[in-house]
């Protein structure tokens, strides 16, 4: 374990560190870490124990959190489609420095081999990844899932100190500056507790009975924060306290900021002490309590009531340490991370619908192998044939069934007789019945059917502006495939992205993509 100490080093967790214990029945290690806000404590967690499965060949490590197998959700669109949260439990393991799928049967001979169903359990799942009988089981995770998992560890471990850390001056109690030169993970419960309290915490900060607050004491200092921490520390808003009042009462000191940071953060470790002491239920706040007392009893000659025995806390840490002197050490960390563009916003959505169309894609080429791919060259004719195709099909209470492919005969004669019984297009008393209907039995039954439809047209061309947003060819006929596509882009335009008519349609289609 001294290589993960190591690695570990001066990494600051958000709410409890990394630990690991000898099972009850000593036959492995076991641990649980509560990371609170910040997700990156878990994947560097991941990394940690990924390091150690490749450290040692025969140590396996499974990792789920409350949202189960995370890191199936990591690669949900990469993992066997036969994978689901009611199968996965002891499927995926960290071993050798790799991802481990425990694979279901594909042969008959594995089902007497392999476990199957959703109870795995865990000597079973170890008995595949290292007992020789399987040696003709591969369990190895795809390489796509290996850097998909990879990748997202590297975006919490590579520069963690330029991409995870912030550096930001605070004006505090010189023992506070103490307490954090001694452990920088008491910044963690500190923000923590006054990100957390309530108005009775507050209470606490009214008096300031353990961190006294005085200018003769107080000393400007860098503070390291992780990024989750500094961001949940800055963006609280609160009316000073009655005992900082006078050390903010000047809003255009050019160190007002670092004053009004080091409030909150005194004030956390105000209510951290009190809190651990009071509460003591509280196993967290209680240890972090005692860590402060034990901490500050240490330095008892050095502090004396809250005080330094060195006016202004200079050289209180000895004449080579220059990390608590006044004034500005160097320059706060740039905060412009905690800014985030529309445009940025777009190009993160934009990278994950890339990912999802590329899974889409090969889920449906794996369900349809025998099918060719769109061509964009026959794209508008691909467009109007399947638009036929679904107008023809056959339609229920469930909707339309694309695969039917029953042919459908269409009588025209049969139809023209129902229309005759419906319009009594040959009843001789029609013609008195209703002098508007006299065309009805004017010549032959085609003719007037043509002569019907001819009117309504040109009445519709006459009365509307219908006809002007119809494509005509070259003979001025209405092209009706053109205008089918015109029309369909033009709804599906209108939808914006959202869910609507045309972009279900399209969908079913397999042309929305």
């Amino acid at each position: 374990m001294t290589g993960i100490n190591n690695m570990v080093g001066d990494y600051i967790w958000q709410d409890e560190p990394f630990r690991l214990y000898i099972n009850d029945d000593n036959t492995g290690l076991t641990g649980m870490t509560h990371f609170g806000d910040n997700i990156e404590d878990e994947w560097f967690i991941v990394h940690l124990l990924l390091t150690l499965s490749s450290s040692y060949d025969d140590v396996a490590i499974s990792l789920t959190d409350e949202a189960g197998q995370f890191l199936l959700i990591q690669t949900a669109h990469l993992i066997p489609r036969w994978l689901s949260p009611s199968n996965s439990d002891n499927r995926v393991w960290l071993y050798q420095g790799k991802v481990h799928i425990i694979p279901k049967p594909t042969t008959p001979n594995e089902i007497f081999i392999l476990p199957t169903g959703p109870d795995l359990t865990v000597s079973a799942a170890l008995k595949v990844l290292s007992d020789p009988e399987y040696d003709g089981i591969y369990t190895e995770a795809t390489e796509a899932v290996n850097d998909s998992i990879l990748v997202r560890i590297n975006e919490t471990v590579n520069n963690r100190d330029a991409n995870q850390v912030q550096y930001a001056q605070c004006y505090l109690p010189a023992n506070i500056a103490y307490l954090l030169k001694n452990d920088a993970q008491l910044v963690a419960p500190a923000v923590t507790s006054f990100y957390y309290r309530d108005a009775l915490q507050m209470r606490a900060c009214n008096r300031m009975k353990k961190f006294e607050i005085d200018p003769d004491t107080m000393i400007f200092t860098m503070v390291r924060f992780t990024r989750c921490l500094y961001a949940q520390l800055s963006k609280q808003e609160i009316r000073p306290p009655p005992p900082f009042k006078d050390i903010l009462s000047n809003s255009n000191d050019p160190l007002y900021m670092a004053k009004y940071l080091g409030m909150k953060l005194t004030c956390g470790f105000e209510i951290l002490y009190k809190e651990g002491f009071k509460n003591r239920h509280n196993k967290n706040k209680k240890e972090w309590a005692v860590v402060i007392e034990t901490i500050l009893e240490e330095a008892k000659d050095i502090f004396v009531g809250g005080r330094s025995s060195t006016k202004n806390g200079i050289n209180i840490f000895g004449n080579e340490d220059n990390y608590f002197k006044l004034g500005k050490l160097f320059d706060d960390t740039p905060t412009d991370w905690m800014i985030i563009s529309p445009e940025e916003v777009d190009k993160i959505l934009y990278e994950k619908q890339k990912e999802f169309d590329s899974y889409y894609e090969s889920v449906f080429d794996e369900e349809n192998p025998n099918q060719d791919k769109i061509n964009p060259d026959n794209l508008f004719d691909n467009l109007v044939n399947d638009m036929n195709h679904f107008v023809s099909s056959v339609s229920d209470y469930e909707g339309v069934d694309l695969d039917d492919t029953q042919s459908r005969d269409f009588d025209y004669h049969k139809f023209m007789d129902i229309m005759q019984n419906h319009l009594n297009l040959n009843d001789p008393e029609q013609e008195s019945s209703d002098e508007g209907d006299e065309f009805y039995t004017m010549g032959s039954e085609e003719e007037d059917l043509k002569d019907i439809m001819g009117a309504m047209d040109e009445e519709l061309h006459d009365n509307t502006n219908i006809h002007e947003g119809f494509e005509k060819t070259d003979g001025s006929q209405t092209d009706i495939n053109l205008n089918l596509v015109k029309n369909l882009l033009e709804s599906y335009a209108s939808q914006e992205g959202m869910a609507g008519p045309v972009g279900n349609i399209l969908s079913d289609l397999r042309l929305s993509e």
